[in-house]
């Protein structure tokens, strides 16, 4: 092998290559790959962040959803309970409600009962006056015998 000028000012060149390429090419290049790294693994970080995210949300909704079906039993429950109960209240007002009518028309009955006894008994007793008056052939004297009528009636 020939060692020339040319080699040498090959190889010199090649250096200066090698130098130049080292010192303004490679120092951007290997920035521009980290940046590219850094953005890549910020990505994955925040893939699993959002990942982590979604789990959590995705619990804490089956939480809220399990919640919510408690308490809409109980709502329904203290709904079946309050329907009952006003039923309940509704059934004893109302059987209040017929007995006081019952005994206010019992009561009634009983005043026009004895409203009706007292009409037959003074309706009896004008019978009795005049069926004696006809026995007696004369007329009794209502207001002298009244001691006696309300004995009758009394009786009767």
């Amino acid at each position: 092998m020939d060692i020339n000028a040319t080699l040498i000012v090959e190889i010199i060149v090649f250096l200066l290559f090698v130098r130049f390429t080292m010192k303004y090419i490679w120092p951007p290049m290997m920035k521009a790959l980290k940046d590219r790294e850094q953005k890549i693994a910020e990505g994955i970080e925040a893939g699993e962040r959002g990942k982590r995210r979604l789990e959590m949300a995705h619990h804490q909704t089956l939480e809220m959803l399990q919640k919510a079906k408690g308490e809409a039993i109980k709502i329904i429950d203290q709904a079946q309970r309050q329907s009952t109960k006003l039923i309940d209240e509704s059934k004893d007002r109302g059987l209040l409600e017929s007995k006081k009518i019952i005994t206010q028309a019992q009561a009634e009955i009983a005043q026009q009962l004895q409203e009706t006894k007292r009409a037959l008994r003074l309706e009896m007793a004008d019978l009795v006056v005049a069926g004696v008056e006809k026995i007696l052939e004369k007329q009794v004297d209502r207001s002298a015998h009244e001691a006696l009528f309300n004995q009758l009636m009394t009786e009767i």
